[in-house]
């Protein structure tokens, strides 16, 4: 095609906006693509493959542009001539263009331009004129803000905006918004959600992750019995099944769901079951191809898998590594939760206090008061009981689910303070072990509540320590 060919009609003048969304000149930015006659999609292919991704974003724009410009030439047309078939092809317009802004989206992340997602969106918002394309941006914007600054609440809002997301046949979309939407949701609602995810795609992934969840929802309604049979009908599925023939991300929600599992078996099952476990999480580290969020998550869950048995030297030090690759929840409350059974008091509370620092989740909070609660027994301090029983007594947020918890435990806090006034140490820490146990609960959080799986796996290897030498160490330990 030469500059002749371009129809005026449905392309932009040289010093128009681009219809890609990237806000330069037409001239500028995507026209010298669509008058040459090499294929923009074999070029972005081989820009990817050789991990040129500014190249690759560049071509994505282009390959974008190009359906863009044939969308506004026939569909628009077509839906005013014989709207029936007009709005069929405005649909297949809509996924098309779903996919593409997908790939641009990956594009400015690996190209490192995440900073110019928001203004691509708004501007691509006006491209198709159609409340069901309008959605969808509001899906890959909340994802941006949760991707730029972790800004979960400006992402729910945004997401909130999407009517109807729960029916949605994008599997990507429906993981999002289980992901972000979680605590919101009733149990119901997530298990017609997880349902649905492994009917589009049952995929070993789907069906590990989302049984699970399924199985976790089924727990809290009090169906243990249920969810015990339901993860171990899993894992006798999934133990027929070769490591060699998983992916790294299987391998890593197998063990996860072993490790939930192990939570609801006798002692005698539950230490086969968590051997399992660190078995598949070892053969995914070996793999070496996870990010250091996933490196970070992995040895968390090593550590979970450790202090579950009773192991909490080995659990320390796998809290330990995960602090090293990435400085996040689940390292710092393991370590707080190590520091407790070790009856280190102070030390539990500086990890807590940096936990508070964080961007949590209300069930994190929660989680968080507890140990909180815990070394405010074992301490004897009644400041920092009255400052959980503060923040929870003005917390006007927590869900229904955490509610009747939350005041069960400002009950037993008031009565273990007032009946513990001159209390011998050990008399102190007995109960403050005693008050853990009983207010911290399993919920499910395997890769799906409250973590984005997605972010875990790279493409390139990042490789792992072995040894903890030191580099993080003193920095998430020191007092």
């Amino acid at each position: 095609m030469n500059d002749s060919q371009l129809d005026p009609r449905y392309y932009p003048s040289p010093k128009d906006g681009c219809p890609c969304g990237a806000g330069n000149t037409f001239r500028d930015c995507c026209r010298p693509f669509l008058v040459e006659s090499a294929s923009i999609e074999d070029a972005a292919k081989t820009a990817l493959g050789a991990k040129e991704f500014g190249s690759y974003l560049v071509l994505q724009r282009a390959e974008l542009a190009r359906y863009l410009l044939r969308h506004r030439r026939h569909t628009p047309t077509l839906c005013q001539t014989n709207p029936a078939l007009g709005q069929q092809l405005l649909l297949i317009d809509i996924d098309a263009v779903f996919s593409l802004v997908e790939s641009l989206f990956d594009a400015h992340v690996w190209a490192k331009k995440q900073t110019l997602l928001l203004g691509c969106l708004a501007r691509l918002e006006l491209a198709i004129d159609d409340s069901r394309w309008k959605n969808r941006i509001a899906y890959f914007r909340a994802s941006a803000f949760y991707l730029l600054s972790n800004d979960r609440d400006s992402a729910l809002a945004e997401f909130e905006t999407y009517a109807g997301w729960r029916e949605s046949e994008k599997e990507s979309i429906l993981q999002f918004g289980l992901d972000l939407t979680a605590e919101n949701l009733g149990s119901a609602e997530r298990r017609e959600v997880c349902e649905r995810i492994i009917a589009i795609k049952p995929s070993i992934e789907n069906q590990v992750q989302y049984r699970t969840l399924v199985a976790m929802d089924l727990l809290l309604d009090d169906e243990t019995a249920l969810a015990v049979k339901l993860l171990r009908e899993l894992h006798k599925e999934i133990f027929d099944v070769s490591t060699t023939g998983m992916s790294e991300m299987a391998l890593y929600l197998v063990a996860t769901s072993l490790v939930h599992l192990s939570f609801l078996e006798n002692e005698d099952r539950r230490l086969p079951l968590l051997e399992k476990a660190r078995g598949y999480y070892r053969t995914a580290l070996e793999r070496g191809s996870f990010t250091k969020l996933g490196l970070a998550r992995l040895h968390a869950l090593l550590g979970e898998s450790y202090e579950i048995a009773g192991d909490y030297d080995a659990a320390m030090k796998y809290y330990v590594l995960a602090g090293d690759h990435s400085d996040r929840f689940d390292s710092r409350y393991g370590l707080a939760r190590m520091a407790i059974e070790r009856n280190e008091p102070d030390r539990a509370l500086f990890q807590l206090r940096k936990l508070a620092e964080m961007n949590l989740s209300t069930s994190q909070l929660f989680d968080v008061n507890v140990l909180l609660g815990s070394v405010a027994i074992a301490k004897r301090c009644k400041d920092l009981a009255r400052e959980v029983m503060t923040k929870f007594s003005h917390d006007a947020t927590l869900p229904p689910a955490l509610e009747k918890r939350a005041a069960t435990l400002l009950s037993d806090l008031e009565t273990i303070l007032r009946e513990s006034r001159k209390p011998q140490k050990r008399a102190s820490w007995r109960r403050a072990l005693s008050f853990l146990s009983k207010h911290l609960e399993l919920k499910p959080n395997i890769g799906g509540f409250g973590i984005n799986v997605n972010a875990l796996i790279d493409g390139k290897p990042q490789g792992h320590p072995t040894t903890d030498d030191g580099s993080n160490s003193t920095r998430l330990l020191e007092k």
